[in-house]
């Protein structure tokens, strides 16, 4: 698991860190401590990274202690942190562990509720390892509930992940696990030629030789489908192949269902003796387990092991077994419910207050870069957006032009009417640059004061000309009285631009500067008048230095 990095973090944090991963699942009392270490170092510095990982992996210790309540507790803190500090792919873990804890205590709804979000996490941030075994697992969850054709499409999902991507760790094993999954959905579906297929499949990826897991998932299916294809004799032999294994010690967790179909098999062909010694073995492990629903579906096999054989007293006794698991289950799954019904609860309050949260920071952002009196962008946000069109223009060498303008005999107009019809004033003529965006590639800014600043990109001279004058035109016929104007008896703009194909050396701030310069040269000849220019990088310049305005 080598995704979680903590290299921005002083050398105890990353001791601790490391330690955590090296002792998961390994040495229980170590990797607690570390994690007990992390979450005080958290809650002192508020830090959600910290806190969203050593409560995972402390929730996870206990999800392989089967210390359910405990585990439930962790992993819920666990999820809002994890949330919060985009640790998205333990985010995903932890969803896959709430699925199958609820599975594996027959509350298939919620592992499949859990399985979809930890999917939908999977796609959303590109985390494909984990995305090929959610695949798996829901695809088995669907095989497990009768659904054969929806198992199939998410198994096959899986594969598709792994042949994308063939650097996974475990790539067999999780290719071995799809294809076994797809033997079974056609197995269910007496399709024996498609699943004799998908089993040769298996074979030849699962490394069998070096992993007894899958070689005895594999056997297990092959006896199953010796059986179908009434191969009776090779059926045998499989079945006493896998006897040969019983006394190995596996991960039945992970097989239980392979091992309980083989079971049903093993009653079906009458085969009491081998049957007998492999539920004892299932019996011991899901008590050890303390998991009611595992232990109630072995005592179901076990039930119709003693009707067949006509052992009443055993018959009666587990019986009795299973009528209290199956309160203890009902009472179990009770409270289990009410603790996912308020974990779900509690996401859904933590998701509301992040979304308030992120809508909070892009209004902050966008009052960060909007002028508060006309609502145009602001200096910082010009900044921003001439910087990204210019350098997209270069790229493409493709045309850049800017225009500023400013307000005719401004000063007279604030000092005579006022200085909230100065902002009115303002206001309407912004109101009408910002109709301006309407024309594609155009962007509009408020400057300073009573100056504003257009970009265009991708037009020639004499289209930027044009709109230049479609502007000038609908500020003049706004109306708007200007008595103490030389220029006309309305409010009017004056205007300077500069347009090229930016070279390498070039600047943004070069176009502006002599933008300006047609400005200043245009309002020495007559207001309400306009002037563009090619750009020229030698008067460019020249002129730095000798202009107010910037873009930096």
């Amino acid at each position: 698991m080598d995704a979680f990095h903590f290299e921005e973090y002083g050398e105890y944090v990353q001791d601790l860190a490391k330690r955590i991963l090296m002792n998961r699942g390994v040495n229980a009392e170590t990797m607690l401590d570390c994690c007990e270490k992390l979450i005080e170092r958290g809650k002192k510095t508020s830090d959600n990274m910290l806190l969203g990982f050593a409560y995972y992996f402390r929730a996870e210790n206990n999800y392989i202690l089967n210390r359910t309540e405990d585990f439930l507790r962790n992993i819920m803190t666990a999820l809002a942190y994890l949330d919060a500090s985009g640790q998205w792919e333990l985010l995903t873990r932890a969803y896959n562990l709430m699925a199958i804890t609820s599975l594996n205590r027959g509350n298939a709804p919620f592992a499949m509720d859990y399985y979809l979000t930890s999917l939908k996490y999977c796609q959303n941030y590109h985390l494909h390892e984990m995305g090929t075994i959610i695949n798996i697992n829901i695809g088995t969850l669907y095989m497990n509930c009768g659904d054969y054709q929806q198992a199939a499409r998410f198994f096959e999902a899986g594969l598709a992940l792994l042949q994308k991507y063939p650097e996974f760790p475990g790539y067999e094993s999780l290719i071995f696990s799809a294809n076994i999954g797809l033997a079974n959905t056609c197995l269910m579906r007496h399709d024996l030629m498609a699943g004799r297929g998908y089993m040769d499949r298996a074979k030849k990826t699962g490394q069998l030789e070096e992993d007894p897991v899958n070689l005895l998932v594999y056997r297990c299916f092959e006896a199953r489908i010796y059986h179908e294809e009434k191969k009776y004799s090779l059926r045998d032999d499989a079945i006493d192949q896998i006897s040969g294994m019983m006394h190995m010690e596996f991960p039945l967790m992970d097989i239980f269902e392979d091992i309980f179909r083989y079971c049903e098999l093993l009653l079906e062909t009458e085969k009491y003796n081998e049957l007998w010694v492999l539920l004892n073995k299932l019996e011991t492990f899901t008590k050890q387990s303390g998991i009611h629903n595992l232990e109630k579906r072995i005592l179901g096999l076990k039930i119709k092991y003693y009707k067949v054989v006509g052992e009443n007293a055993g018959y009666l006794q587990a019986a009795g077994l299973y009528y209290e698991i199956s309160d203890m289950m009902e009472k179990e799954n009770t409270y289990i419910i009410g603790k996912m019904l308020n974990i779900r609860s509690f996401l859904e309050e933590s998701t509301r207050r992040q979304q308030e949260m992120r809508e909070e920071n892009e209004k902050l952002q966008h009052q960060s870069q909007t002028d508060a009196l006309t609502g145009l962008a602001n200096r910082f946000r010009l900044n921003q957006e001439a910087k990204k069109r210019f350098e997209e223009a270069r790229a493409n060498q493709s045309a850049f032009g800017i225009e500023i303008l400013d307000i005719d005999y401004f000063k007279q107009f604030n000092d005579n009417y006022g200085h909230q019809q100065g902002d009115a004033c303002i206001q309407a003529v912004a109101e009408k640059i910002r109709s301006m965006q309407d024309h594609p590639g155009v962007f509009a800014a408020r400057y300073g004061g009573d100056e504003f600043v257009l970009i265009y990109t991708g037009y020639t001279k004499e289209d930027v000309e044009a709109l230049m004058e479609e502007l000038r035109d609908k500020i003049q016929e706004m109306g708007m009285e200007h008595r103490y104007s030389k220029a006309a008896s309305v409010v009017t703009i004056s205007q300077g631009a500069c347009l090229g194909i930016p070279q390498e050396k070039d600047e943004a701030a070069d176009f502006l500067h002599l933008a300006d310069e047609m400005l200043y040269q245009i309002k020495k000849v007559s207001r309400n008048s306009l002037k563009v220019c090619a750009f020229d990088p030698k008067q460019a310049k020249s002129l730095e230095g000798a202009s107010d305005v910037d873009l930096s």
